[in-house]
């Protein structure tokens, strides 16, 4: 038994050494000639890809690479002629010119079918340069599915690389053309015009917000502005027109809405058309000739489609934070308040300084801040516009009819002004509120040009000094309920 023993240990010893001297350390020096000469796979630069073929089972993709150009970076042009998706085209050629294999597996290989490459899954041809070429072919994944086995072309090295590679190739057509119809971000547009039967609008960036320049001078909406931009910058296409685009666009009569985005001074404009056969579908035509007709849902197109009005902003004071303010001054007929902040406390302005409810004053302000015109008056008193950090004048009026004049003169007379300052005495916003007509308060002020509807209440929320210096009436404490009666024992 124990002769047995020995003749089966040995034999498992001749096994191990033969392992170790005809697979492992073969390996390992692969593995070694893997690190010191198989590390990175291609030598170009991206800029440097003028081309992209890629072959696979379902046909062939063509992609040109133009990096100068403003725009359309990236085209198609098998197996139809439109923009690539320039995120997707890039992304694959970064990753084409950082691939690095993990693993050189044979020198020369004879047989491909077990890795997949015979044929191959996918084919890559790489033109440099208008010239050159480079082709990557990639096989099948390794049992962990981890990386995936490539060569350089017949008669080239066997090697693993990531399985990435791979992935980003299992990707449908649609998704290697471009579907955005603004293919930017909110950020890098300068200027939105709009045109439609809704009327026309144009809107500038100003530093950190933005100015609506038509259908009037004003300020422009930042939140419905970027609401408008983000709804913009993610319309896709559905579906695409790529052939006899403009027989169609003659099918379609006039477009319903023009949008041009003005991008790094570039304008991309887009003309949206309702089908007539199909009530829930709306197309857009850019004017590049490289973009095909999109298709769109009229449930996204309607984000988009938007009057002027919506794009203007309805707050009444520009003021920005509440806290800034440190004078407070309320005219009314033959009635002025003045109040004034000194050391976080607010005081009555003038010889007696009495200290009033802090509280009701910030209530007051936060109220101001808030408040948004209903609807706005383009067409009345058109005169009276203002400029922030001056005083409005009353009744000025330069041209226009009788009318005209007797409303600037109801103006001179107003039911109540207010005018915020802030440190040094610099002049913050001014608010008139010109007269009451049944439900609405006519009025206007130094941030919006021209006049404005407010809702009538927006009167009664203006403090008198009675109501800021008066003592809150205190809150009584609630009675004791009355005692119980004592309790009687039982035949008492």
């Amino acid at each position: 038994m124990r002769f047995k023993a020995t003749i089966v240990l040995s034999f498992v010893l001749i096994l191990l050494g033969a392992y170790l001297i005809y697979v492992e350390i073969p390996g390992e020096e692969k593995k070694k000639e893997a690190g010191i000469s198989a590390k990175k796979i291609f030598s170009f630069s991206q800029s440097a890809i003028t081309g992209l073929t890629i072959r696979r089972p379902d046909g062939e993709i063509e992609l040109e690479h133009f990096p100068d150009h403003p725009e359309d970076r990236w085209r198609m042009t098998r197996p139809v002629s439109t923009v690539a998706d320039e995120r997707i085209a890039s992304g694959f050629a970064s990753q084409l010119e950082r691939l690095e294999s993990t693993r050189l597996v044979e020198a020369k290989p004879t047989e491909l079918k077990e890795f997949g490459l015979d044929p191959p899954a996918y084919t890559v041809i790489v033109t440099l340069n208008q010239v050159d070429t480079e082709i990557l072919e990639i096989g099948t994944e390794n049992l962990t599915g981890s990386e995936v086995y490539v060569r350089k072309g017949e008669g080239t090295s066997l090697y693993l690389v990531p399985a990435s590679i791979k992935k980003a190739l299992d990707k449908e057509l649609k998704e290697w053309r471009r579907r955005e119809i603004f293919p930017f971000t909110p950020a890098e547009v300068n200027q939105i015009r709009m045109a439609s039967k809704q009327g026309s609008a144009e809107v500038v960036r100003e530093g950190e917000g933005w100015s609506m320049k038509k259908p009037v001078p004003a300020p422009g909406d930042p939140s419905k502005i970027s609401n408008l931009l983000g709804s913009l910058v993610n319309l896709r296409g559905d579906d695409f027109i790529d052939d006899q685009k403009e027989e169609k666009q003659k099918e379609f009569g006039a477009p319903v809405l023009k949008v041009t985005l003005t991008v790094n001074q570039v304008e991309r404009e887009a003309a949206f058309y309702q089908s007539k056969t199909e009530p829930d579908a709306v197309y857009a035509v850019m004017a590049s000739p490289h973009t095909p007709i999109y298709k769109i849902s009229r449930q996204s197109f309607q984000t988009v489609d938007l009057p002027p009005s919506a794009l203007r902003d309805k707050k009444v004071v520009s003021l920005t934070d509440p806290q800034q303010v440190e004078e407070i001054e309320i005219t009314r007929p033959a009635k002025k308040l003045l109040l004034v902040k000194k050391e976080g406390s607010w005081l009555l302005g003038g010889a007696a300084e009495k200290k009033v409810d802090a509280a009701k004053v910030s209530r007051f302000l936060s109220d101001l801040h808030g408040l948004r015109a209903e609807r706005f008056l383009d067409n009345d008193l058109q005169g009276m516009v203002a400029t922030s950090g001056k005083r409005l004048e009353a009744g000025t009026k330069t041209g226009g009819s009788n009318g005209d004049h007797k409303e600037a003169a109801r103006a001179s007379n107003p039911l109540a002004t207010i005018r915020l300052k802030g440190k040094e005495g610099k002049e913050i916003d001014e608010v008139v509120f010109v007269r009451l007509e049944g439900n609405h308060l006519h009025g206007r002020s130094s941030h919006q040009p021209g006049a404005f509807l407010l809702p009538k209440e927006a009167l009664d929320r203006i403090p008198e000094e009675k109501n800021l210096t008066s003592a809150s009436a205190p809150v009584e404490a609630p009675k004791a309920p009355p005692a119980p009666p004592p309790a009687t024992e039982p035949g008492r």
